[in-house]
Formats: C-alpha cells, structure tokens, sequence
C-alpha cells in the first residue's frame, strides 16, 4: 500500500486535508495502470531488442546477396523491404553556430552573437503531468 493511502486510512487526512475515498479509488487505479504500461513496455523493449537483432542480420543478408530494393513477400500480407535512404541531422546550438561562423565568412563574433540570441529568445511552453516515483530495487 502506498503511502498517500496508508496515510488516509489511518487519520482520513492528509496534511490536514479531508481526502475522499472516491480520490483515494483513483490513485489506487491511477498506480495500477501504471504499473501495468511499465510491464507492458518492459516487454514491449525486449521485442524490440530481438527484432533490432534479427533486422540487422536479415540486413545484411540482404546486402550481401543483392537483395536491396526489393519487396519480399511476406505470409498474411505485406511486404519486407531493404531500402536506403537519408536524411536532415538535428539542428542544435553547436550545429548553428558552426553553420553560422560558414555564413558570416569566419565571423565567430558575430556568429556567437546570433546563436545567442536564438537560443535566449526562443518560446517556452508550460505543460503539466502527474508522475510517479518507485522505490529502488535492492540488489
């Protein structure tokens, strides 16, 4: 039991607040699912682990045998394709000011002074989240 509800089951408060069993109903729910995607994507990553395996090898098999850019047919519809392809690298502040010391000619003065105030002035944006912290596991 988590500590928010052993905190209301003994005292019906916490902090000196009146907690509702209907809110109490929702964290124990709340956790449930949580705990429930955690598993889901714990072996969600390890499908994903033996996939990636499998895909590089199958890649290679395919290179190796000329096999690129051709469909393969697969049981139950679809297809599997080896292609290639490019492209755009992230852009971030180093990446900027190395473009922008290209575009002034050598000018890292005024390089800098540009990639500062990108930077500073970009928008900020304010979300919100409910979050929850789980013990360590010992080892």
């Amino acid at each position: 039991m988590n500590k928010i509800v052993q905190e209301y089951h003994q005292s019906g408060t916490i902090n000196n607040k009146p907690i509702t069993e209907e809110f109490v109903q929702a964290i124990k729910q709340w956790v449930a699912y949580d705990d429930a995607i955690k598993n889901a994507n714990q072996q969600l990553k390890e499908y994903r682990t033996q996939k990636d395996v499998l895909g590089k090898n199958i890649q290679i098999y395919m290179k190796k045998n000329h096999l690129e850019n051709i469909d393969i047919n697969i049981t139950g519809g679809g297809k599997v394709s080896y292609k290639t392809g490019s492209r755009m690298i992230s852009v971030n502040e180093k990446y900027t000011y190395q473009r922008l010391v290209d575009f002034f000619k050598g000018d890292e003065v005024m390089a800098k002074k540009a990639t500062d105030h990108i930077y500073k002035n970009r928008e900020r944006t304010t979300t919100t989240s409910l979050s929850r912290t789980r013990p360590r596991k010992s080892k």
